[in-house]
């Protein structure tokens, strides 16, 4: 996690010192990160330091913008189209905001928490009258002596041969957007941003529009 939110903040200083060359400063050096925000007034304000604003001209914050939770909201809209989601939403699901989320607890408060889910229950075959009920939300992680679930039988059988199994994963228990398999969300964010947000970022800091804009022109 720390590898991959890291190599945001040095796409960022990359961008600085396109911008201002080698004579950086070691303050300048400092200041250079890729922010993670909710909104735009948020994004707005990470540049309103003025080393940022020496550092960042308006083909920089427009690279780094379109990558934001907030992104394609702002540009769908300019296209006259609206997200069923809320920003809110997007933000809590968003990839980029869920990894920057888990970096900083493991930083500087904790190691995050992994936690084992129920993934789906099976009998290993049909019996009339036998039935398994969950005894929790699939979306609770589990804790140790806890109660999985129910197998009950019709009333007066004797003879079962159903049986019960239970896949399991094993995931961030403080993932807040999805707990999925941990494998499995820590190669998706190797993908999202070897696939979506470099190639974005510097496609916009080369002149081009964002990439969802590519793609509206190209339909129309």
């Amino acid at each position: 996690m720390h590898n991959l939110r890291s190599c945001l903040d040095s796409i960022a200083f990359e961008l600085a010192r396109r911008r201002v060359g080698d004579a950086m400063t070691e303050r300048q050096e400092n200041a250079a990160k890729l922010p993670i925000c909710r909104d735009s007034t948020a994004f707005g304000e990470f540049f309103s330091q003025p080393v940022r604003s020496s550092m960042y001209g308006q083909q920089e914050r427009d690279a780094l913008k379109c990558v934001q939770p907030f992104a394609l909201h702002d540009e769908l809209s300019a296209l006259g189209a609206d997200l069923a989601t809320s920003v809110a939403d997007d933000y809590r699901i968003n990839e980029l905001a869920r990894l920057s989320r888990l970096s900083n607890l493991d930083k500087h408060r904790r190691l995050p928490m992994l936690a084992w889910y129920v993934e789906f229950v099976y009998l290993t075959e049909e019996e009339a009258g036998c039935t398994w009920t969950l005894a929790r939300s699939q979306s609770a992680g589990l804790q140790d002596n806890d109660v999985v679930g129910f197998l009950t039988h019709r009333e007066g059988d004797s003879d079962h041969n159903a049986a019960v199994n239970v896949e399991m994963r094993l995931a961030l228990a403080e993932d807040p957007g999805y707990t999925a398999e941990v494998v499995g969300v820590l190669e998706r964010w190797h993908s999202y941003l070897v696939g979506w947000v470099l190639p974005g970022i510097f496609a916009v800091a080369d002149g081009h529009p964002p990439p969802v804009m590519i793609a509206s022109a190209a339909a129309g």
